[in-house]
């Protein structure tokens, strides 16, 4: 009776142990997961994932001796804009069944006997946002996935997304489902994670269509002595193939990307090396593409601290308007701080190099970048004078095989229709003449088949093709602007517009308005076209026309190309042009191999460009071409 009493105290005992330690890991498991989706909000607010207006809500949270439950929303909410009212919410729901307690049940069903802070299984919410996708797997969650946490606040994650294979109205999406596997620290260094997707396929309505098949990732890091990631990660895909009824079947084969990161002594270093083994337009072989960056030279001990610097940093701006300025500002300095050290280190950069290679050739690009500290530590009222100071030396080379630039081309002007005699004259006709436009206008020298170029800058001089010229010169052009700060939004003037594109019409209407007589047409390719017919003082002594790239409509193009053609007879004398590009750099003179003289300018409209600015441009080129024309002898 005894023993019995004494063994029932036991289980009592026992019982009444494990259920207060359920209770004690429920309630941190509570208080770590209200951390992460805290950690998870200010990763989504940062500025490469902020233009998804997307932030996770603590829906309700029911906890309970032995398991909990945790209900989850991502929201994407697009707030109002000018003239556009905000979109209404979008809400995903996620349902988190955890099983805490130092043997959770459902850790032990799936193997794992070692204790541990909770099982926690995930699974995508069946509501009304969902309901379609829910249909489409048949009433499985598309998304699912379980993970164990450890007393350490590591964590091995099992992630799956359902396949998908279904059609309407002609479109069809064909999806092998994935899978994601991964175990890491508390503080996401150690990484050691796989993810596989066999296959995608969507085809729309109008005939495009996209394949994507056998998709690889994998990630092994572990902490290094800064306590930084240090190992490496890849991604390689199979094949990758784009179809759409009005253009060339594109191919891509072999892809892959591998990151390594390492340490050095007391410096840390980094290397991303991209790859495309095989790239098929409409079956013609257009080679290789391989390319490796690598930065190396990061003092370890203050990359750690600027991470660190960042990220706090971050957390401040998340806050929006509430962010206590002070705050703010000082965590601004010791960014710049950890930034000036960074560069007192002589960090290296270097892309090495960029390499396509198809059956006729190859050709590359090789840049070499050296940093130093600038003679004033850097602010955020830096100069241009300041940056180029921070420069230690640059080394950049660009070498292009004419026989691969021929062959090329001459593979694209057969996919337009060209039979292959026809395009190969073409591809010769077209790469001579601008391999012989880049050396008259010393962009390069030719080399035993190749155009070459070179630029080396290093103790206040450039040399681009053996040609040097003193910084100084360059910074002269800005004139005291090359001391002052850099603004990094163009000001513009009072009641002056930003133009996001350029709209022919109403360039057309500036020229009209100062004089010059327009007609507004379409290029062989339709695209606006301008032809200015005569200036405000009568005939122009050429023809001068604005063509338009990168239309998205007719009243919106991101560039424009500004040009007078000339008919020189005899030709102008190739020293009187490089002359002429010497001292001129907005625009560029060069000779057709018809005779023809072409003086042509180009202008952007990325980022933003004042009316003020085009107009300078507009009226700069003209002006220019007027001069140009007094240079060869042309007349009206």
């Amino acid at each position: 009776m005894k023993k019995t009493t004494a063994g029932l105290t036991g289980l009592v005992v026992l019982a009444a142990a494990y259920t207060g330690a359920s209770w004690y890991t429920g309630k941190r498991i509570e208080a770590k997961l209200a951390d992460t989706v805290a950690q998870l909000n200010i990763q989504l607010r940062q500025p490469d994932l902020e233009p998804l207006y997307a932030q996770i809500e603590t829906v309700a949270y029911s906890r309970g001796l032995f398991s909990s439950e945790a209900r989850y929303a991502l929201v994407r909410q697009v707030p109002a804009q000018e003239g556009v009212p905000a979109e209404p919410p979008v809400r995903i729901g996620f349902v988190n069944k955890i099983a805490h307690g130092p043997l959770a049940p459902a850790a032990i069903a799936r193997g794992n006997f070692a204790p541990g802070l909770a099982h926690i299984d995930t699974e995508l919410e069946n509501d009304e946002t969902t309901a379609e996708l829910f249909a489409l797997t048949k009433g499985r969650p598309f998304l699912s996935g379980s993970t164990r946490v450890t007393f350490s606040g590591g964590s091995d994650t099992r992630w799956a997304l359902a396949p998908i294979d279904t059609e309407k109205n002609g479109a069809r999406v064909e999806f092998s489902g994935a899978t994601l596997n991964a175990k890491m620290d508390a503080d996401l260094i150690a990484i050691d994670g796989t993810g596989e997707m066999a296959r995608v396929a969507i085809t729309d309505v109008e005939g495009q269509s996209a394949v994507i098949s056998d998709l690889k990732m994998a990630a092994k890091t572990t902490p290094g002595r800064h306590k930084l990631g240090v190992g490496d990660s890849s991604v390689t895909v199979a094949s990758m193939e784009i179809k759409t009824p009005e253009t060339p079947a594109v191919k891509l084969e072999s892809l892959s990307m591998k990151a390594v990161a390492g340490e050095e002594g007391e410096a840390v270093f980094g290397t991303v090396e991209y790859g495309v083994g095989k790239i098929l337009v409409q079956d013609k072989d257009f080679g290789s593409v391989t390319t490796a960056v690598r930065v190396a030279g990061l003092p370890g001990q203050t990359a750690k601290r600027l991470q660190e610097e960042y990220k706090a940093f971050i957390e401040l701006v998340a806050k929006g308007d509430d962010a206590d300025a002070a705050a703010l500002d000082a965590a601004q300095q010791k960014l710049l701080v950890s930034a000036n050290e960074i560069l007192a280190a002589k960090p290296s950069f270097s892309i090495d190099p960029v390499l396509w290679k198809t059956p006729q050739g190859e050709s590359r690009f090789d840049l070499k970048l050296a940093m130093q500290a600038p003679k004033q530590p850097i602010t955020s009222a830096v100069t241009p004078r300041q940056l180029l100071e921070a420069v230690a030396s640059l080394d950049a080379s660009v070498s292009i095989s004419q026989a691969m630039a021929t062959g090329v081309t001459a593979a694209v002007l057969e996919t337009q229709g060209l039979d292959a005699a026809s395009a190969q004259r073409e591809a010769q006709k077209q790469v001579g003449t601008l391999a012989g436009m880049a050396a008259m206008m010393q962009m390069g020298v030719l080399e035993n088949g190749n155009l070459v170029s070179r630029m080396r800058y290093a103790d206040g001089t450039i040399d681009l093709n053996g040609k040097q010229t003193p910084i100084e010169g360059y910074l002269e052009m800005l004139g005291p602007e090359a001391d002052q700060p850099l603004s990094f939004e163009p000001a513009l003037a009072d009641g002056e517009d930003e133009l996001g594109s350029l709209d022919p019409e109403r360039i057309a209407g500036i020229l009209e308005q100062n004089g010059y007589t327009v007609e507004t047409t379409q290029d062989d390719v339709g695209d606006p076209l301008i032809v200015v017919t005569a200036g405000p003082g009568g005939a122009l002594a050429g023809d001068t026309l604005v063509e338009f790239y990168g239309c998205e409509s007719a009243d919106s193009c991101q560039d424009m190309l500004i040009k007078t053609v000339f008919d020189t007879e005899p030709p102008v004398p190739l020293l009187a042009l490089n002359d002429w590009n010497a001292n001129n750099r907005w625009t560029r003179a060069y000779q057709t191999p018809e005779g023809e003289t072409i003086l042509e300018m180009d202008v952007n409209a990325q980022g933003g460009l004042g009316t003020e600015a085009l107009e300078s441009m507009l009226f700069g080129f003209m002006g220019l071409s007027g001069e140009f024309a007094e240079l060869i002898g042309a007349t009206p």
